[in-house]
């Protein structure tokens, strides 16, 4: 379904705005050349590759998908301002220049703001949160928890380098605890072979622990049968923990400082349709109902939907909503896209029902640090999350 829809994407993008124009201009075979034939060989190649006919992995398509988009959509804009010129000179006999003009200044804007988010894909950066909750254990007073997530190792060119420069930034930061909070890799395991030796090298004083996210299942690929999914799986498993890991699968771990505890869980995918649902949070939670808990569940949809009925949990980690890839963080002026698809889609949430009230619970959602579909982020820069658990 979804190579289905970005199929579907594709072919709005590269015929709607063309044929809208040429509906309106008459001749011009090499126009039309441009316009229908040269991009039906790329419609023609994709369509092979999601049938399987051509093999292809995670990073080709995605390189692919924004060298198209890049082509395509600053051309596609302009020829929309082109038809609509035509179309109010025909019916309207009216003659507005200025369309052409705004069409070739706003195309051209377009196309250099799609390079800016090619280039910003990797310009990682590290955001600092302060949580200050409730009733905290004086011994976790200052507990700093680093976040990364949404990797998707199998999508990022220059993997080995990229990897490099997180590892580094994050160690940078002295963590107490690091958090991996879902998809590490985007199909297959063996896009994280790259990995083994370098993630390995993260550096935390007490531990290091990880979830799987909907990614990591391998649901989006079409298994030759039903033993290779399964091999995959476990293989994803495996990489979690080489990587050096404690991968939780509704599971949790007691920290203990003196005579303060408290408890890390995870529990395994749960999001909302078409996301998988493999969470199974009161096993999860089985043995620490009575400790302050931080849990690590990959899509944020779980906080609202299960998780603020464990009192007990004071803070909930996830990731997979990416910020989409694209927005603006400026001051009190913050959109994404991501928005309308996502009550809570980045940064830190409360359960406080009013403003007066101070919260109990609380819900963090980072960025991530890779990036899906296409290599690309504008103002949602991937981020390395810091987050310091204060005594209120």
């Amino acid at each position: 379904m979804r190579f289905f829809l970005m199929f579907i994407f594709l072919v709005i993008l590269t015929y709607g705005p063309g044929l809208f124009y040429t509906l309106f201009r008459n001749g011009k075979k090499l126009l039309k050349w441009l316009l229908l034939v040269i991009p039906s060989i790329f419609m023609i190649f994709y369509g092979l590759m999601m049938m399987k006919v051509i093999p292809i992995d995670s990073m080709t398509m995605c390189i692919m998908n924004m060298t198209f988009i890049i082509c395509m959509l600053p051309v596609d804009i302009l020829f929309l301002f082109k038809g609509i010129y035509l179309l109010i000179e025909k019916y309207k006999g009216k003659k507005i220049k200025w369309l052409n003009s705004l069409g070739v200044g706003f195309s051209i804007l377009v196309f250099i703001i799609l390079l800016i988010g090619v280039c910003e894909r990797k310009n990682i950066m590290v955001r600092e949160t302060q949580v200050e909750i409730q009733n905290w254990p004086e011994s976790y007073d200052g507990l700093k928890i680093l976040q990364i997530t949404d990797v998707h190792l199998g999508n990022i060119d220059g993997l080995e380098e990229y990897l490099e420069i997180m590892v580094e930034l994050c160690n940078e930061q002295n963590p107490d605890i690091v958090f991996l909070t879902g998809d590490l890799v985007n199909i297959k395991a063996d896009e994280g072979l790259p990995a083994l030796g370098i993630m390995n090298k993260l550096e935390a004083k007490i531990g290091k622990y990880a979830v799987l996210g909907n990614h990591d299942y391998g649901k989006y690929y079409n298994w030759a049968s039903e033993q290779d999914s399964i091999e995959n799986m476990n293989a994803v498993k495996k990489l979690y923990r080489d990587l050096g890991f404690d991968l939780l699968l509704n599971e949790n771990r007691i920290l203990t400082n003196g005579m303060d505890s408290i408890a890390i869980v995870g529990t395994e995918n749960c999001g909302e349709e078409p996301f998988p649902c493999y969470a199974d949070l009161p096993q999860a939670m089985l043995g620490v109902e009575n400790l302050p808990a931080i849990l690590m569940t990959h899509d944020p949809s779980h906080w609202r939907n299960e998780v603020l009925s464990f009192h007990n949990i004071k803070l909930t980690c996830s990731g997979h909503t990416h910020g989409a890839q694209m927005g603006i963080d400026c001051g009190t002026v913050k959109f994404s896209p991501a928005q309308f698809m996502y009550k809570d889609w980045d940064g830190l949430y409360t359960d406080s029902p009013t403003s007066g009230s101070y919260p109990d619970q609380y819900l963090f959602i980072s960025r991530g640090i890779g990036y899906v579909g296409i290599p690309f982020r504008l103002g949602m820069r991937p981020e390395i999350s810091v987050l310091k658990l204060v005594k209120h």
